[in-house]
């Protein structure tokens, strides 16, 4: 491994180290077919800026549950914001769809559903498909390369994980899979879906994150990815449009019943 790789490595994981052990959680993002793993870190920005960064984070990654109310003295203590930055971060997470207003009550974390999450799940499936038969259809060589050096990236991940660790709730196999996908998908060039798709993934990855907190998922994912890439890279579209179906409805299926279970 070239030195300069051996210290990023290490630099990487000391954040990573410093800001989980801190309680400030960091998060899987997508962005226009770019994923990014996000840290809460000191900076200039607003403070409205960085309360709703904060309480977004927490929000997808389970840090705050589904339902909780969030009071803004609490929030105060919490986070060290006064109540207007607080308030303008959550009326913009009120926008998004991951807090909501219950009147004088206040407001509330976003409450999480099978059937929500059944028609997430529904819709990713329909824009997946559609980014995979574009991604097809224009990738090139530099594409399939892209795609097989994520590929291997997430099976040199998973060959370190020990055989206890669920591979779901790991940070950096999320990262490595998410990683894939951005590749798959880094060919196709509409803009517009890729955007519906990245908002749509947010909400996704926090079911999946809430559920892999409580259910872990020990199953290696690698044998479905490789029959996925063959097809991409044979151009056989159909092929591997139901590749990518069952695989991401078997990725669905135990948080659907994990969200069913929930009281």
């Amino acid at each position: 491994m070239h030195f300069f790789n051996i210290l990023q490595y290490f630099f990487i994981i000391y954040f990573l180290t410093k800001y989980w052990h801190n309680n400030r959680p960091f998060f899987l993002l997508e962005t226009n077919g770019k994923i990014m793993l996000e840290i809460l870190v000191p900076t200039q920005a607003p403070l409205s800026e960085q309360a709703y960064n904060a309480l977004r984070m927490d929000i997808l990654s389970g840090g705050i549950l589904p339902g909780a109310q969030l009071k803004l003295d609490k929030l105060n203590k919490d986070y060290g914001f006064s109540s207007s930055p607080l308030r303008e971060a959550l009326n913009r997470l009120v926008s998004e769809g991951m807090v909501t207003t219950e009147g004088k009550r206040g407001f509330f974390a976003a409450t999480v559903s099978k059937k929500e999450f059944e028609d997430i799940s529904r819709l990713m499936l329909l824009l997946d498909a559609m980014a995979l038969q574009e991604a097809i259809e224009m990738g090139d060589d530099a594409w399939e390369g892209s795609v097989l050096s994520a590929f291997h990236q997430l099976e040199r991940c998973e060959g370190r994980l020990a055989s206890g660790i669920s591979y779901s709730s790991d940070v950096e196999w999320a990262t490595r899979y998410n990683s894939f996908f951005a590749a798959l998908f880094s060919a196709c060039s509409s803009p517009q879906l890729m955007q519906i798709r990245s908002a749509l993934f947010q909400h996704s990855e926090r079911y999946r994150l809430i559920a892999a907190r409580a259910k872990p998922d020990k199953k290696s994912k690698l044998g479905e990815l490789k029959k996925l890439i063959n097809a991409t890279v044979d151009r056989e579209m159909q092929k591997a449009g139901n590749i990518l179906k069952n695989h991401l409805e078997q990725m669905a299926a135990p948080v659907i019943k994990y969200v069913s279970q929930m009281k």
